[in-house]
C-alpha cells in the first residue's frame, strides 16, 4: 500500500496472521497504481450514494470507514513486524481518495491549516502527500493556500517544487476560531474559502494545528453554513476520549492541553455529520 511517504506491503497469501511490513520483502519494485474502491469492496468501504439532479441518475462514491480510534484499523494491535511502535499509528494509506470529479468544472482548490513544509511534517508531510495521491485520482490542484504559525515564508517556500512555485501562497500566521475573532493578520480559514472559491470549484481543507478550539470552530461554521463550500476535509481531531492516541499529543504552544475534552464518540458524530452532508470527511494524521 503506497501512500507517497512510506510503502506498506502486506501478504495476501498468509490469511491467518497479519503479515505486514514497511520493509520491501522482495527485489522487486513495485510501481504505485490507485485502488479504486468499487462495489465488490462494499463489505469494508462506507460510500455516499448521490443523486445527479439533472439526469435523475444516482452515482456512488467509496470512502474508508468510520472505525476504532480513527486511525487505520490495525494502528497499536500489531507493530507490523517493525520495532517502532507508532509505524501503523502514523500510516495514511488507510485514506481513500475520491474518484475522478466529474462535476468539476471550475478550479482544484487546496486549503492547508498546519503545513510547515512541502517535505516535512509531524507524522510525514501533508502537502506532498495530497497533491500526489490525488494527482492519482486525476486530480490536480490550481492553488493551494497554506498556512503555518512557526515557519518563515523563506523557510516554507525553499521547500517547494519549482512547479508549484506560482500555484501556492503561504501565510505564517495563526488562524482565527471564529469569524467574530477574524483579523487581517489572523484568517478565518472558512472566510477565505468563501471569498476565493466560485461555483464549480473543488475545495479541499486539511485542518491540523494542534488546537482544539481554532479547529472546532471552523469545523462547526463548515456544518452550519452552506455558503461555504467544502468538498472534502482531512482533520485530525485531538479528543480526550481517544485513549489510544491521547498519550501521544503533547502541549503544544504552552496550551494546557492538545485535545478537547470530548468523547471518542463526539469525534465520529463530527465526521458522520461531515458525511451526512455529503462532505468527505476524513480522520487525519
Amino acid at each position: 500500500i503506497d501512500y507517497a511517504y512510506n510503502p506498506l506491503y502486506y501478504n495476501t497469501q498468509n490469511r491467518s496472521d497479519f503479515d505486514l511490513r514497511f520493509t520491501n520483502p522482495t527485489a522487486k519494485n513495485v510501481t504505485p497504481s490507485p485502488v479504486r474502491p468499487n462495489q465488490s469492496h462494499e463489505h469494508i468501504a462506507s460510500k455516499f450514494v448521490f443523486l445527479d439532479e439533472v439526469s435523475g441518475k444516482e452515482y456512488i462514491e467509496y470512502i474508508e470507514p468510520l472505525v476504532s480510534h480513527l486511525r487505520h484499523p490495525l494502528a497499536k494491535c500489531t507493530n507490523a513486524g517493525e520495532a517502532y511502535p507508532l509505524a501503523l499509528a502514523l500510516f495514511r494509506g488507510y485514506v481513500i481518495p475520491p474518484p475522478s470529479l466529474p462535476f468539476v468544472d471550475g478550479k482544484f482548490l487546496y486549503f492547508d491549516a498546519g503545513s510547515s513544509s512541502w517535505t516535512d511534517g509531524g507524522g510525514g508531510p501533508s502537502l506532498s502527500y495530497f497533491v500526489e495521491i490525488w494527482n492519482r485520482h486525476d486530480i490536480n490542484f490550481d492553488r493551494i493556500q497554506a498556512y503555518e504559525l512557526t515557519t518563515s515564508p523563506k523557510e516554507f517556500y525553499d521547500t517547494l517544487p519549482k512547479e508549484f512555485q506560482n500555484k501556492t501562497l503561504y501565510r505564517q500566521c495563526a488562524v482565527s476560531s471564529s469569524s467574530k475573532e477574524e483579523t487581517v493578520d489572523n484568517p478565518f480559514i472558512p472566510h477565505d474559502i468563501e471569498r476565493i472559491a466560485k461555483s464549480g470549484d473543488y475545495v479541499f481543507f486539511k485542518l491540523d494545528i494542534d488546537s482544539p478550539h481554532v479547529e472546532d470552530g471552523s469545523i462547526q461554521y463548515i456544518l452550519e453554513n452552506d455558503e461555504v463550500t467544502v468538498h472534502e476535509v482531512a482533520w485530525e481531531h485531538h479528543v480526550h476520549g481517544n485513549y489510544l492516541m491521547r498519550p501521544n499529543w503533547g502541549s503544544p504552544l504552552g496550551v494546557k492541553y492538545s485535545w478537547a475534552p470530548l468523547t471518542l464518540k463526539e469525534s465520529y458524530d463530527y465526521f458522520l455529520k461531515m458525511r451526512k452532508k455529503g462532505i468527505r470527511s476524513h480522520s487525519w494524521i
